[in-house]
């Protein structure tokens, strides 16, 4: 290829990406499931990448060096990683390979068709180089992460998370615990669109993990979370803006802590109750450790005490307004003007509400020892 025609393709290069993630997202069903901000993002940008790769080669014809060759190589161990079947993988080069020639017949002068015809011709010697490279680099990541080594990474997870005995999981993992635990159940709010995204969401929380500890992590993740065994190295809140990103929204993460493998087990359980439990009870999206939810989480465990509290206020059920108007005393401190003013009703009003709340449940929320037990039991309530 001339230097002319290379700076032409070159000033055509974001149009002609967009083009071929366009017909990426048209003729290979995987790409089609695939969410726009994907297309559009990352998958836009490691498509003007490789064209710029493709016209530096064309332009000194020349084969691809091994820096250039492994961009593709990566970009490959990266697709295996994410399930993304090999079949589509090699659809998309040889779909972007189309697009790049198309754009050179519509950028050359009529003087110029001979050259194009002989980059198309060195375009499929690129492709017989680069193609069986790119398949060698996905199956073996494939077999990589399947291998004997990959499934004792899974049973020692599941053996800390059990509290089963994981020495020997370990040993045949090659791992090496950390003297202590960050236990988070993380829970993103907003479901993946299809099992593509849920996947690529997933992957993008273990880099991010892996990074955040410069070793990989165990887990176990799908598109809407899950649980994270991460070294004690910092403040796992740092995590959170990531994790954001990646849902596309704000998430609620459980935090526990375990100073010994051995305590995993316990601290799994107690970082997904918080979650939950800070879900429930209508928190804001963070992190919650027990610190941050003590009393809530001692009143709303399990068992016959709760039951009890939750059915003293059972006779609320039936009137939604005056639980809403309960609460929201409560939640402002017995201040009738606030309460009144968030519930949109006249004081008045309010107090008439509060009777009847004393009413039917025997319980008057004027009085403290009565207020306490009101907001025990709309916890309860919620836990349940």
């Amino acid at each position: 290829m001339t230097a002319s025609l290379s700076d032409r393709f070159m000033r055509r290069l974001p149009e002609t990406a967009r083009r071929a993630v366009d017909c990426f997202a048209a003729e290979v069903p995987y790409y089609g499931m695939l969410p726009r901000e994907i297309l559009d993002g990352e998958i836009t940008e490691f498509t003007k990448q490789h064209f710029r790769i493709f016209a530096r080669v064309m332009l000194e014809a020349r084969p691809p060096t091994e820096d250039e060759f492994a961009v593709a190589i990566l970009a490959a161990s990266r697709r295996a990683q994410e399930d993304i079947p090999l079949p589509a993988i090699l659809a998309v080069y040889n779909v972007a390979a189309r697009v790049g020639i198309e754009t050179l017949r519509e950028l050359a002068s009529p003087d110029e068709a001979d050259e194009v015809l002989a980059v198309s011709v060195q375009l499929q010697r690129y492709l017989q180089l680069l193609l069986p490279a790119v398949a060698a680099a996905y199956l073996e990541e494939r077999q990589g992460l399947y291998s004997a080594t990959s499934e004792a990474r899974r049973d020692l997870f599941d053996a800390l998370i059990k509290g089963t005995p994981w020495r020997e999981a370990a040993e045949r993992a090659s791992v090496t615990l950390a003297l202590a635990y960050n236990v988070l159940f993380l829970y993103m709010p907003e479901p993946a669109a299809n099992t593509v995204v849920a996947r690529l969401r997933a992957h993008r929380v273990q880099d991010i993990v892996d990074q955040y500890a410069r070793e990989p992590v165990l887990t176990s993740l799908d598109g809407r979370g899950g649980i994270v065994l991460l070294p004690a190295v910092g403040k796992v809140e740092a995590l959170l803006p990531l994790f954001s990103e990646v849902a596309g929204g704000a998430v609620t993460v459980g935090v526990s802590d375990a100073n010994d493998p051995g305590e995993i087990a316990d601290a799994a359980e107690e970082a997904r109750e918080l979650a939950l439990l800070a879900l429930k009870l209508g928190r804001v999206a963070g992190a919650y450790r027990l610190s941050d939810l003590l009393l809530e989480y001692q009143i709303t465990r399990p068992g016959r005490a709760r039951d009890l509290l939750a059915a003293a206020v059972q006779p609320l059920a039936a009137h939604p307004h005056l639980q809403q108007a309960l609460s929201a005393y409560l939640q402002h401190e017995h201040g009738r003007q606030l309460a009144a003013k968030s519930l949109h009703v006249h004081p008045n009003t309010l107090d008439y509400r509060l009777r009847r709340v004393a009413e039917l449940t025997g319980l008057d929320p004027a009085q403290p020892s009565a207020a306490r037990t009101l907001a025990a039991a709309l916890l309860a309530v919620k836990a349940r």
